[in-house]
């Protein structure tokens, strides 16, 4: 989810988005509440491209425990017919 708003928030107004893939790598176990930060580009169009975006998750003493990669089809919105 983190991933996904990343994203959406740099793709312009004509652009739409479906996950294609999903990796999920585990560095550690977890303690305590879990914090997902991810950061996307900024795009000035909407072209066919796929995407990764990375999102790092830390856990309550602020140490990563987890990395996910989520790669994003990014494409003009079809127009309704």
């Amino acid at each position: 989810m983190t991933t996904g708003l990343a994203l959406a928030f740099g793709l312009p107004s004509e652009a739409r988005t479906i996950l294609v893939r999903l990796t999920t790598d585990y560095l550690k176990k977890a303690r305590g509440t879990i914090t997902a930060v991810a950061e996307a580009p900024l795009f000035a169009d909407a072209s066919e491209r796929e995407v990764p975006v990375e999102a790092a998750l830390t856990d309550a003493a602020g140490e990563v425990v987890a990395r996910v990669t989520a790669h994003w089809r990014v494409g003009a919105a079809r127009k309704a017919s």
